[in-house]
């Protein structure tokens, strides 16, 4: 009997064994990493809302050798992402419908804080990632007084991102 038990008892652990789950460990899945890399380059952008420029408006003075702007400047916006910009302003052209004769043409653009003009030359900061609102303005002079006649102007204004 106690063979028996023995056999028994053996049947059982060996049946154990054979048909036990196989705790098997899963493979791992390979994996692999994709970067990406992307740069965004410092930039300005005039208007940036979809408004539009507002032209200025040209006016004599009482002695007729000047034409000014003063009272109805021309007026943009301008944004620069990035770290600021500078703002400069050009020497303005005169429109082919304008009157010939000798005159000096000076730009100024105003943030409200600083000024450069067409005649100085030297840019003004402007802070970064921001609407700043620009106010442009121009004068017409001569030595004698300026002839009659439909005169424009067209001013270009730069934004230069840091």
């Amino acid at each position: 009997m106690i063979r028996r038990l023995a056999l028994t008892a053996g049947f059982a652990i060996l049946g154990t064994v054979a048909f036990a789950p196989n705790a098997h460990a899963q493979a791992a899945p390979d994996q692999e990493t994709v970067e990406f890399t992307g740069t965004v380059e410092s930039s300005c952008s005039f208007n940036p809302g979809g408004e539009e420029s507002i032209p200025g408006e040209l006016t004599l003075d009482d002695d007729g050798t000047m034409l000014t702007s003063e009272g109805s400047p021309g007026a943009t916006t301008v944004i620069c992402f990035g770290g600021g910009g500078t703002i400069s302003v050009a020497e303005p052209m005169k429109g082919d419908m304008s009157p010939d004769g000798d005159f000096d043409a000076v730009a100024i653009v105003s943030d409200g804080l600083a000024e450069t003009t067409s005649e100085d030359e030297i840019p003004f900061e402007i802070p970064g990632d921001v609407e700043v609102p620009l106010l442009v303005d121009m004068e017409v002079t001569s030595d004698n007084p300026l002839p009659a006649g439909e005169y424009s102007y067209d001013v270009m204004v730069s934004a230069t991102p840091n």
